[in-house]
């Protein structure tokens, strides 16, 4: 029986190279130089496994495209009629939900402002780098400070001889804040604060979930 290497192989437009195999129009693709040594059966498995998959995933695409210009449609149905979150239908078998989901971002120096001495009791702020640092944490020689930390790390690194002007390019830093979001609800709500305008900024998303009425029943 030949196997694939026994058949002539040439190079396709991209990085692999394909291998004839006994099956018409059929090709394998390899990585350049690799030996391939595959059963008859085996070459016909894996192209109904291949066949199949490209069958449906074409399907998909095709589906995925369809469903793009009803999606908007349902989401600004429910953005336009207030409380709408769904549909049942017993009859068709499915239940469809419209959820809102809000994503919070918050102005780290406007929250500063508006807070004022109160900023560290509401916000823990850690500094990323590859890990995160707690900013604030107590040492022998204080708390330790977001732009000090910062700068100590950035002179460890100019002193191993690298660049200041290459730091950007190879190191990512910023302050990651995280919000006690009760606890300054609570504030607000008993007038200790203010948020100046553009402090919080929500941002709503819209997803579509669909499950079935009824389960089909278990064989």
């Amino acid at each position: 029986m030949a196997s694939p290497e026994s058949f002539p192989r040439h190079r396709s437009k991209d990085r692999f190279a394909t291998i004839q195999t006994h099956i018409r129009g059929i090709f394998l693709r390899s990585e350049p130089g690799v030996k391939m040594d595959m059963l008859k059966e085996t070459i016909e498995k894996f192209a109904s496994l291949a066949r199949g998959y490209a069958a449906r995933k074409f399907q998909i695409d095709v589906l995925t495209s369809q469903q793009q210009e009803p999606n908007q449609e349902i989401k600004t149905l429910a953005q336009t009629h207030e409380g709408l979150r769904g549909l049942e239908s017993e009859e068709d078998n499915f239940i469809l939900n419209v959820i809102p989901r809000d994503s919070v971002t918050w102005d780290r120096q406007l929250l500063k402002d508006s807070l004022g001495i109160a900023y560290s009791s509401v916000v823990h702020e850690d500094l990323v780098v590859s890990v995160s640092v707690p900013v604030g944490f107590q040492t022998e020689k204080g708390p330790i400070e977001g732009e000090l930390l910062s700068g100590v790390l950035t002179q460890a690194l100019v002193d191993l001889g690298l660049p200041k002007d290459d730091l950007e390019r190879i190191m990512e830093m910023g302050v990651k804040q995280r919000v006690d979001e009760k606890t300054l609800e609570d504030m607000l709500a008993n007038g200790k604060i203010n948020l100046l305008e553009g402090t919080k900024k929500v941002d709503t998303t819209w997803a579509i979930t669909v499950t079935p009425f009824k389960k089909s029943p278990t064989n």
